[in-house]
């Protein structure tokens, strides 16, 4: 790994980060200041392009956000070691809401509202109301995985969903350059909103960098995004991954089903939990 802000330079000095400085910071990190906001997207992928050589993930935060000091730089592959033994969506780990609220009949116009008048007669017919928002989610996401005429009705939402552009680009960002190649190890050196425990969140994401190759590029404090190089299949596993990104992402805005429906067509996710 490289240690130094010098050589830091001249690992980057053949990508898009060329003549940047680089400044030591707390925490064992190395940090690119004044990342042009409009390009930082490009400057992640460019320090990224250097993993192997220099050893460090590159996450990107605004100039206000903290970076957390361990008092022990063995402490991080600690918690690697604890994020390996566990699986994060299982007890005790997973939140679990035994209290669901339920949905009754008289509410389905509401929650339906925008599809056709005999999609809420088939909902009031074929679930066992009243039912719970997983439940009609579901059901909603397999009507239209069933009907491609009704799905491609809602295509324009679920356009807006793919990619990066609806990526949340702050006013300041530095690239920081993490003491490890690992990216699911950025929770010890960045809070998240969503949870206070790191050893879960560490797992998190390497439960979904195994599986989908997901890579942390950014920590904005209450949003965190990430580039995947897999996509789920429409179904099943769309419909877990969209679960999973919600129950980390609470604040996220968009129901489950329209997540899942966008899921096996994008390489970009974005989380959101606010206070």
């Amino acid at each position: 790994m490289i240690e130094d802000a010098d050589g830091m330079v001249e690992a980057l000095s053949q990508t898009a980060l060329a003549g940047f400085p680089v400044d030591d910071a707390p925490g064992g990190t190395l940090v690119v200041p004044d990342i042009d906001p409009a390009g930082l997207l490009e400057a992640w992928q460019a320090a990224r392009s250097v993993v192997p050589a220099t050893g460090r993930w590159p996450v990107m935060i605004t100039a206000e956000d903290e970076i957390l000091d361990g008092e022990d730089p063995s402490d991080f592959d600690d918690l690697d070691l604890a994020a390996r033994k566990i699986d994060p969506w299982k007890p005790p780990w997973r939140v679990i809401n035994d209290d669901e609220p339920l949905i009754p009949a008289t509410d389905l116009d509401g929650r339906l509202r925008g599809f056709p008048a005999d999609l809420i007669e088939a909902a009031t017919n074929e679930l066992a109301m009243p039912s719970t928002e997983p439940a009609l989610g579901r059901w909603i996401y397999d009507r239209l995985l069933a009907d491609p005429t009704l799905a491609a009705a809602l295509q324009p939402q679920v356009d807006a969903m793919i990619g990066t552009q609806y990526w949340f680009v702050p006013q300041t960002v530095q690239l920081v350059l993490l003491p490890t190649p690992l990216p699911w190890l950025a929770p010890y050196w960045f809070d998240y909103w969503g949870t206070q425990d790191s050893t879960w969140l560490s797992a998190v994401e390497r439960n979904w960098h195994h599986r989908w190759g997901a890579e942390l590029v950014a920590s904005w404090g209450t949003m965190l995004q990430f580039l995947a190089s897999r996509q789920p299949e429409p179904g099943e596993q769309a419909w877990e991954l969209a679960g999973q990104l919600k129950k980390v992402g609470t604040s996220l805005q968009m129901d489950q089903w329209l997540l899942a429906l966008a899921l096996p067509h994008t390489d970009a996710w974005f989380l959101h939990d606010r206070p």
